[in-house]
């Protein structure tokens, strides 16, 4: 999606609205937005089959659900926010770009209705917690064999706790490394989690 698209643009300038009164992002990335966050958040949309549903873990600040939602009206996505002001700064998000096939959950994530649970094909997290804190948070949210898609920066290597998940929790465990629009080198880490009874 191309910044001066209606939609881009008024998320962008929402979030810098929004910004000066709670704390979304640094403001040094205020100027970058774009470039730093929202096409990075479009990184994993390639790796999201069609007509998926989508957990988003943590998404106070928009990334990634509010740019993959806009890009991809096929997937169904809720952004979950525990944060009660970065879940109200989501919904007016969602009410003001009339993004339809989003949903917003104010609420730890184990506060989630139980409607949700085996629910979901992917779970994603961008900035949020330890990998292996989302597998454990994610997994019971996730039909079997869903996957988990994490964003890190290229030098996060925090997927060793992983090592007693695999086998257990997690088939695989995939590394996809690029370089976003801002030049930095990152990651993806996809972890397909096995069939749990």
């Amino acid at each position: 999606m191309e910044k001066n698209d209606p939609r881009v643009s008024g998320f962008l300038s929402g979030l810098e609205k929004w910004n000066r009164r709670i704390n979304l992002v640094s403001k040094n990335d205020i100027p970058r937005l774009y470039e730093r966050h929202f096409t990075d958040s479009l990184v994993a949309e390639k790796y999201i089959s069609k007509n998926a549903t989508v957990l988003d873990i943590g998404s106070g600040n928009g990334f990634p659900a509010i740019p993959i939602a806009l890009s991809r009206n096929d997937l169904q996505i809720v952004a979950m926010e525990k944060n009660v002001k970065k879940g109200y700064f989501l919904k007016r998000m969602k009410e003001g770009l009339h993004i339809s096939n989003l949903s917003i959950f104010i609420g730890k994530i184990e506060e989630e209705p139980n409607e949700y649970k085996k629910h979901f094909d992917y779970c994603l997290s961008r900035a949020f917690s330890s990998t292996e804190e989302i597998v454990k948070k994610a997994i019971y949210y996730l039909k079997n064999n869903g996957k988990i898609i994490i964003f890190k920066s290229f030098i996060d290597n925090d997927i060793d706790g992983l090592s007693t998940m695999v086998g257990k929790l997690i088939n695989s465990v995939d590394n996809v490394v690029y370089k976003n629009t801002s030049g930095e080198k990152r990651k993806l880490v996809i972890l397909k989690t096995k069939t749990l009874i």
